[in-house]
């Protein structure tokens, strides 16, 4: 069943065309250098997220003008089709609105090379990605501020407040009855961002996991009416960011027809930020970065600008982004920049290192029965490994709490087989973002870092065991389960408890991949001997420079990252305008 079945009206096709042709939205850069100026108080360096959310929230009151520099495109019909209909996501234009990095070859992997997804147009990744709403857990979120060394910014408590601001909840356009499938009192309803439950459902499928859950309650699987109250563990309905049956992204949320009108904010699409560059007086340290440098791909032209912000330049770019713009301006590790030939303006170690992001493996078991069950999941199983394993005498447990799951699998109905995306959540292994060259044009060198750390494989093979277990149970696998016998079959697999250690890892290495989450390439922390930036986000060391993406969450959450980073930009654009 599709996430929702109706046509697209004609003035939603409209209003999206609209974003690349009203206020001051500059679909080149060429046309954007024929009339620009430096006068901005904030450059902000992409146009995901946080740039999406801090350039109406700095424009809002009226007093700071900003500029906001987008890579991608926006602009054609299909594209934007095939954008806004959550059914379509998969047919999204990847040469258009994907940057598609290719990863090192990674040696957890069996040397595999893989494709890993960044959303390339206006909204960023939200553009492009499957739209699960998670939170993540309380504990995640306490992390950060033990890590920052500031809680009152940086936790839980901190950031609900942000969390209610952005959301925008309502029911799915099917209007079908979700009672006894959400806990109303921990939604927001006036936010910018449309979250709901699935169109359809509950399905066949859908009533055998609930009462498979409750016969294993005391194993720890469990109903969770509400995953996103701070403990997300036990089998939940999935929450989506649709809003009136569409996609709600970062662009579509943030950057409507009456924000892009104001008179003080300009957006500019096409520009390639290749560096940010110090101002001022060179000898006088900390040294100030608020020069922003502009250029085209190789090929088109060799024109670059460069616009100074009053205040700040904040960059907004990303895990991946972030710190290629970092390195390729100097700003990194001295080793590291000397060997790629990056003139050192500032040592700071830790950019584009210490990136984690979760790992997710496919899993099947056949079923009887018809085979009109396809389309999105209805439910997720977050799932916190039971005290006492084997796995957990030889590693410490690197999961953040009590009330943080090792494990999510997101149920998947796919005609003759039940699909079962297992996702480890809680990995030890780290990867790592660098630069090739010194040529800023040069796509950088994505490591992701998967099973380099051997508790990560063992976790993997705990989260399947996971899988198979609640699979097994009677709605399942009981003879009478349907009027043909067993719902389930038989597993696919790769099952550990049939393969010999070798084999089995071996398999999981080879289906293993990310599932887009990566964070941490400039951490927050407590000093710049530890991390990229401080607890206010500011580049340690240097001035008028921020960041404000998933790059400085310091450990990936539990969670699809968007609602996370959501809540992050929020409290950062409230607290950037307070210091001004």
């Amino acid at each position: 069943m599709p996430i929702h079945q109706r046509t697209l009206p004609l003035f939603a096709i409209l209003a999206l065309l609209a974003l690349c042709a009203e206020g001051k939205v500059y679909q080149s850069f060429g046309e954007f250098t024929a009339s620009s100026t430096s006068n901005y108080d904030y450059i902000l360096v992409g146009g995901g997220i946080g740039g999406s959310v801090l350039a109406n929230r700095l424009t809002e009151d009226g007093k700071a003008r900003v500029l906001l520099i987008g890579s991608g495109v926006l602009s054609d019909t299909e594209g934007v089709l095939n954008i806004i209909v959550p059914g379509l996501f998969g047919q999204i234009d990847a040469s258009k609105f994907n940057w598609n990095y290719q990863t090192t070859p990674q040696a957890g992997l069996n040397n595999r090379t893989l494709t890993y997804s960044r959303g390339k147009g206006l909204g960023g990744s939200t553009a492009v990605n499957a739209m699960i709403y998670t939170r993540g857990s309380k504990d995640d979120y306490d992390l950060w501020g033990k890590v920052s060394g500031n809680p009152k910014r940086w936790s839980w408590d901190a950031l609900y407040p942000w969390m209610i601001k952005n959301e925008r909840w309502g029911p799915p356009t099917s209007n079908r009855n979700t009672s006894g499938q959400y806990d109303p009192r921990f939604h927001g309803y006036a936010g910018k961002t449309g979250t709901s439950l699935p169109w359809g459902g509950p399905s066949d499928l859908d009533g055998r996991s609930l009462k498979a859950a409750e016969e294993l309650r005391a194993h720890g699987y469990w109903l969770n009416l509400e995953p996103n109250d701070g403990n997300s563990i036990g089998l939940t309905w999935a929450q989506w960011t649709i809003g009136n049956g569409e996609r709600s992204s970062a662009a579509a949320a943030y950057l409507g027809a009456d924000v892009r009108a104001r008179k003080n904010l300009d957006i500019v699409l096409g520009a390639y930020a290749t560096r940010v560059l110090p101002v001022g007086n060179l000898a006088r340290k900390p040294l100030d970065f608020r020069t922003v440098e502009l250029g085209y791909l190789p090929g088109v032209s060799n024109q670059t600008l460069r616009l100074t912000a009053k205040k700040e330049v904040i960059l907004t770019a990303g895990t991946i982004g972030t710190p290629h713009i970092l390195l390729n301006s100097g700003i990194g590790d001295r080793i590291g920049l000397a060997q790629v030939g990056v003139p050192l303006w500032h040592d700071l170690p830790n950019v584009g290192k210490g990136v984690s992001d979760h790992r997710l493996a496919e899993w099947q078991a056949s079923r009887t029965g018809p085979l009109a069950e396809f389309g999105p999941s209805h439910q997720f199983l977050f799932k916190r490994f039971e005290k006492g394993l084997s796995l957990f005498e030889d590693y410490s447990d690197p999961s953040t709490g009590p009330t943080t799951p090792h494990a999510e699998v997101v149920i998947l109905p796919s005609g003759a087989n039940v699909n079962a995306r297992i996702i480890a959540l809680t990995p030890r292994s780290r990867g790592s973002i660098k630069i090739r060259s010194s040529n800023p044009f040069d796509p950088p060198l994505v490591d992701t870092g998967f099973y380099t750390d051997p508790f990560d494989i063992l976790a993997m093979t705990e989260a399947i065991r996971t899988t198979k277990r609640f699979f097994s149970a009677s709605p399942f696998t009981s003879p009478n389960s349907t009027s043909n016998g067993p719902y389930i079959t038989g597993f696919l697999g790769p099952d550990p408890d049939l393969l010999v250690k070798e084999e089995f890892e071996s398999r999981i290495r080879n289906i293993s991949a990310p599932y887009w989450h990566m964070v941490g390439s400039a951490a927050m922390g407590k000093s710049a001997g530890e991390s990229v930036v401080d607890a206010d986000l500011r580049v340690w060391g240097v001035k008028g420079l921020r960041v404000v993406d998933a790059s400085v969450i310091p450990y990936v959450p539990t969670a699809h990252t968007q609602a996370a980073v959501y809540a992050l930009a929020e409290r950062a654009a409230d607290f950037i305008r307070k210091t001004w």
